[in-house]
């Protein structure tokens, strides 16, 4: 068994209020990401799998991750 990750990161000066972030994506969105802290990095990088989600459910995500960024815009 094997799947895709990615590694993005909000770029500092973005203007997102990072904790705002996650609470958005998860309360708001129920979206889960890895947060940095996992992997002993800022918060700022998030682990993203898509190896298994239907192209639906991964479109649905990548949205909700959009919408939770700028719900945690300045």
């Amino acid at each position: 068994m094997g799947g895709v990750v990615a590694f993005p990161r909000i770029r500092a000066g973005a203007g997102v209020d990072v904790p705002r972030f996650y609470e958005a994506l998860n309360g708001q969105f129920a979206t889960f990401v890895g947060p940095g802290h996992w992997f002993e990095q800022d918060d700022r990088f998030m682990r993203v799998g898509f190896g298994w989600p239907t192209p639906a459910e991964l479109d649905e995500g990548l949205v909700n991750i959009s919408a939770s960024l700028r719900a945690a815009q300045g």
